[in-house]
């Protein structure tokens, strides 16, 4: 993927400056990336074959290469591109096993098969993350590399005022975080962070 491209997209995740103490590189590989591949629709097709900018970097990929791709692989991808970026509470931890969240977004529960997280989380942190359901099993992927504070949960409650405010009022549902709120979510953790880590 040529750089023009990955730059674009940097500055439509990232709009704002990015806290100098926040892990770059983890930040970039652990959460960027995923958004890149499956959330980001460019508007744009760069001068590129075959390319087209009203769908995901994913989706280009199996529409152009989809020979390539096993029914597993498709069924992945497919799915990813129905995932959004939320905020979730952790609720409940079964060291090595899982973590159910709510996402505060939408007021849903989810059980996360996890093991390592359940060792780096505690009861009452907020991430921000995407949950990938397949069969019948769910899992964190991309979650943004650093723990929100228990005491933001309330400024969170006003935050998805705000949004359904800014949604003429209608309700959140994954489709509206998706694919119109996106980097409303990801600058307001951004922002998030600069916060903490100024302190």
């Amino acid at each position: 993927m040529p750089t023009e491209v990955v730059s674009f997209a940097l500055s439509d995740c990232f709009p704002e400056e990015l806290p100098e103490m926040l892990d770059q590189e983890l930040l970039f590989n652990n959460f960027f990336i995923p958004w890149f591949l499956f959330n980001w629709v460019p508007f744009e097709d760069f001068d590129i074959d075959q390319f087209d900018p009203e769908i995901t970097i994913s989706q280009n990929y199996v529409k152009k290469y989809g020979w390539k791709l096993n029914s597993a692989e498709k069924k992945f991808i497919e799915a990813m591109n129905r995932t959004y970026y939320s905020f979730y509470s952790v609720l409940e931890i079964e060291i090595e096993k899982s973590i159910v969240v709510k996402d505060i977004m939408l007021g849903t529960t989810h059980k996360i098969k996890e093991r390592q997280g359940t060792y780096q989380l505690k009861r009452g942190d907020l991430v921000f993350s995407r949950i990938l359901t397949m069969d019948n099993q769910s899992i964190f992927i991309g979650m943004a590399p650093f723990i929100i504070p228990t005491g933001y949960h309330h400024n969170l409650i006003r935050f998805r005022e705000w949004l359904i405010k800014e949604n003429n009022y209608d309700e959140l549902n994954a489709e509206i975080l998706r694919n119109e709120l996106d980097v409303e979510l990801c600058a307001y953790f951004i922002e998030k962070a600069k916060l903490e880590m100024d302190k």
